[in-house]
């Protein structure tokens, strides 16, 4: 089953994790509500999320919202993140990292 990535029609905060999908050459499937009536109203609950919100990632039992949650998760996987490519040990290091990146 391919990952499915839903948010809106344009770039926006889903742009980084399309492009990590690309990078990485993952099957993968943008799932882009017709409207905003169609996603308020019909598919935002039905997702079993935590935390419905766009964008969100649907990849086999995980299911993440919130960009940054996103990208983060894709760079695990993958072996892109931080940690992996430097072998930084400590959560706190990692947060002080992200927050230089994103201010």
């Amino acid at each position: 089953m391919p990952v499915e990535l839903g948010y809106w029609g344009i770039r926006g905060l889903a742009e980084p994790c399309r492009l990590l999908l690309r990078y990485t050459e993952t099957e993968w499937t943008d799932a882009i509500p017709p409207d905003a009536d169609s996603w308020f109203k019909g598919k935002k609950y039905n997702l079993g999320l935590d935390f419905p919100n766009l964008p969100y990632l649907l990849d086999g039992d995980v299911k993440l919202t919130q960009s940054l949650a996103i990208m983060r998760y894709l760079g695990r996987k993958f072996g892109l993140s931080l940690l992996s490519l430097i072998s930084l040990k400590g959560t706190c290091l990692s947060n002080t990292l992200w927050m230089f990146v994103w201010g």
